[in-house]
């Protein structure tokens, strides 16, 4: 993903490859030309990684709860026989950094009487970085 070290006011791009229980489902990736009308779908599959860059992480007890309240930065996944999340990433707190979110995991299956299977994924990402000055 990143290095463990980065400087301060200094832009990466960071690279996060995902590997999902739903790999096996072959379905289109975030393919909404895939929507046949507003109500219904075709099969498809829908990722992405919300994450924010922080200098304190959620307990994981209270992570669940704190999803809804806490602002976050979203990628969308790209599928090249892996699926990859991609951004510029600038840190401006020195010491110790998080980026710290979770990649949600999305396959909608139509079934032959027209409702629609939703399957979900969420996985936690955490990556701790040590920023120091140039």
């Amino acid at each position: 993903m990143l290095p463990d070290t980065l400087y301060h006011d200094s832009v990466y791009i960071g690279v996060i490859h995902y590997d999902g229980a739903l790999d096996s489902i072959n379905v289109p990736l975030n393919d909404y030309k895939m929507l046949d009308t507003v109500s219904r779908y075709k099969d498809r599959r829908e990722l992405f990684c919300f994450y924010r860059i922080t200098d304190s992480l959620i307990p994981k007890k209270d992570f669940e709860k704190k999803l809804k309240v806490i602002k976050y930065d979203t990628l969308y996944g790209l599928w090249k026989k892996r699926v990859v999340f991609a951004n510029e990433f600038k840190f401006n707190k020195l010491g110790v950094n998080y980026i710290d979110g979770y990649i949600d995991d999305n396959v909608f299956l139509e079934k032959d009487n027209g409702e629609v299977r939703w399957i979900q994924n969420r996985y936690r990402i955490i990556h701790k970085l040590f920023v120091i000055k140039k």
